[in-house]
């Protein structure tokens, strides 16, 4: 009840009611432009695979994970990697991911109010870190593996708490409990043994604190901390035995390299300093990056007067959410820590920010990676994030009470708030073009759900072939639709995914191939959410060398857009003097191009549109449309 009446004791204050709203709002819209972000890699896809398979056994699966990696605590972590995709949903999943990052901030906040008693600090640090959360493509934790590892860093700070707690209150249950999370926080990820030295430092300095002899404060320290050393002990026994049991063929993400200082530091270091805020936005790996995504008619510009120029409403409302934040927070009257704590407070948060990097960067494979120039992150710089936000945060804190003047005073707050709304007004134009490009990555499946839904779909035979040259991209890979279509249908389709696998298997049965194949193409605009695919039996083909073209008598064509009105193209292999089509039963004909109908669907209807084209042999690829609707040149008789 203790803890209740607390909560119940903040909300009496008008002004942490106004902090708390404020707070929330910023969480709402900062949570609210990753909402619709799909899926990025390559492990997440196959999770989520393996978690919609209602005949797939997770746990069997769970643990051919750890025998395949030779890390016995896959058996637990696999059933989190899976839980996020039990439903095929993007908002599920989005859900499920958010809600342990909110957690993080929540109990990282009151571990500095349990260790320094500043709610003025603890607030700083919650306020910048959802303000100043970036998104990246280097397996960004806000986009990337939901749950696992954020309910992992969960138990960490839990365990910290709690290990807290049993030095006021010295129970061993809390000691116990302590270590016990410790240990869970260990069954995802071998990066968290690395907050071993927070305990460690714990258990010292309450140590240090009494009057005994060298020898009693040693055996107080182990006393204190021999729960968390015997987790560790269990975890190494466990985790070789399991490697002698079931040797692994070499997982890269495990093994240690050759351990070189200056490549190992390095990597450390980009790693850790890529998780402060704003870095992605001045990284020379991003450069082209917002050059090639820019929604601006002048490309991207290396400038603030650009991004402000540019800017959208719900980023200058942010800012100004945020100002007034920080400014509330700020006049806090409170005892300020002092100079010894505040300088301890530094050094622990450079610590924090390359700490959760020791124990990856010792590894070749993310070596090569960091020093080829081929990330500047990965999954371990959400956790530095936390450091680097809480220096920014000491810096907030403590700024304002270095000069005595209140003039002073508040020309150094007016300068941190303005400081403060401009860093995150960077961060919302990269995460805006970031965001925007990863939806676009992942709307494929937004077009094919819906897709396998249609008639047309439904009456492919079962044990077909498809070949679809467009449908993939960087981390979709050989197989994968055959099991997706497999699990959302039930049917055994082979889809063929490039033309080299088409030829051999060609060359391979091509009675076979041909007797039941069918084309599905796949266009996607660079920028915007446009999609159109064309599904058909195909009826004959031609080959000309390596190359194959596709004819069928019937196309159907389906659109994904906004436009629902649009210029339709494509021409057939026969060349008469006068050949015909059907476009909906409306009956065109040919100009000296080819064909050429102007298509009008505007009116309610699913998000996936149909249209039929129906002409002997057409030229399955040479299918376009365009949203140009003014260069019509339909031939109508």
């Amino acid at each position: 009840m203790t803890l209740f009446n607390k909560k119940l004791d903040f909300l009496k204050d008008p002004l942490n009611i106004v902090i708390t709203v404020l707070l929330v709002t910023i969480i709402l819209i900062v949570f609210s432009s990753f909402s619709q972000i799909g899926i990025l890699t390559y492990d997440d896809l196959t999770n989520k695979l393996f978690a919609i398979n209602k005949e797939n056994n997770l746990f069997k699966t769970a643990f051919s994970f750890a025998q395949g990696q030779g890390r016995f605590f896959f058996i637990y972590s696999g059933l989190l990697l899976f839980f996020p995709y039990l439903f095929d949903s993007v908002t599920y999943t989005r859900i499920i991911g958010f809600l342990p990052i909110i957690l993080n901030i929540t109990l990282f906040s009151l571990l500095i109010f349990q260790f320094f008693k500043s709610k003025k600090l603890s607030l700083i640090m919650a306020a910048l870190f959802f303000a100043f959360m970036q998104n990246s493509w280097e397996h960004n934790l806000l986009t990337a593996y939901p749950f696992v590892f954020t309910t992992s860093f969960n138990f960490t700070l839990i365990g910290l708490l709690l290990y807290k707690k049993y030095f006021y209150s010295p129970k061993k249950f809390w000691k116990i409990i302590s270590a016990f999370c410790f240990f869970l926080s260990l069954l995802t990820y071998e990066t968290f043994l690395v907050y071993f030295i927070f305990y460690f430092f714990i258990a010292l300095n309450e140590a240090l604190k009494t009057k005994f002899h060298l020898i009693d404060r040693a055996k107080m320290l182990l006393t204190n901390i021999g729960y968390h050393l015997f987790s560790i002990f269990v975890y190494f026994s466990v985790y070789t035995l399991f490697q002698l049991r079931y040797p692994a063929g070499g997982y890269a993400g495990n093994m240690l390299g050759k351990l070189e200082p200056v490549k190992y530091m390095q990597t450390a270091f980009q790693l850790g300093i890529s998780s402060f805020p704003g870095y992605i936005y001045l990284n020379k790996l991003y450069t082209n990056y917002f050059i090639e995504h820019s929604y601006s008619l002048f490309g991207d510009r290396r400038n603030i007067l650009f991004i402000l120029g540019n800017i959208q409403l719900i980023w200058l409302i942010k800012a100004l959410l945020l100002s007034l934040l920080i400014w509330l927070i700020s006049n806090f009257k409170e005892k300020i820590i002092n100079n010894k704590s505040y300088f301890f407070l530094i050094l622990t948060s450079i610590l924090l920010v390359f700490i959760p990097q020791l124990i990856i960067a010792l590894t070749d494979k993310y070596q090569f990676w960091v020093l080829g120039g081929s990330i500047i992150g990965f999954t371990t710089t959400y956790f530095s994030y936390f450091g680097s936000v809480f220096l920014l945060s000491l810096i907030v804190y403590k700024a304002k009470e270095i000069f005595r003047p209140n003039i002073l005073k508040s020309l150094i707050l007016f300068f941190i708030i303005i400081t403060v709304s401009i860093l995150s007004i960077i961060i919302d134009y990269t995460n805006y073009h970031i965001n925007l490009s990863q939806k676009q990555m992942t709307l494929m499946w937004n077009v094919i759900k819906p897709l396998l839904k249609t008639p047309e779909f439904n009456e492919i035979p079962n044990n077909s072939y498809i070949y679809s040259p467009n449908l993939n991209t960087f981390f979709t890979y050989k197989g994968y639709w055959d099991n997706y279509i497999k699990i959302k249908t039930g049917k055994n389709i082979e889809f063929i995914i490039n033309k080299e696998e088409f030829n051999k298997k060609y060359k391979d049965e091509p009675e076979k191939l041909t007797s039941k194949l069918y084309y599905l193409g796949y266009y996607q605009e660079e920028k915007d959410p446009n999609v159109f695919l064309t599904l058909s039996k195909i009826d004959s083909l031609v080959k000309e060398g390596e190359l194959f073209g596709f004819f069928s008598n019937n196309v159907n064509l389906y659109t994904y857009s906004k436009y629902r009105k649009y210029l339709l193209n494509f021409q057939t292999k026969v060349n008469d003097n006068e050949p015909s089509a059907f476009i909906d039963d409306q009956k065109i004909f040919s100009n000296s191009f080819g064909f050429s109908y102007l298509v009008n669907k505007n009116f309610p209807g699913d998000s996936l549109l149909k249209t039929v084209i129906k002409a002997p042999n057409i030229n399955i690829q040479s299918v376009l449309i365009s949203y140009f609707t003014s260069l019509d040149s339909t031939y109508l008789k």
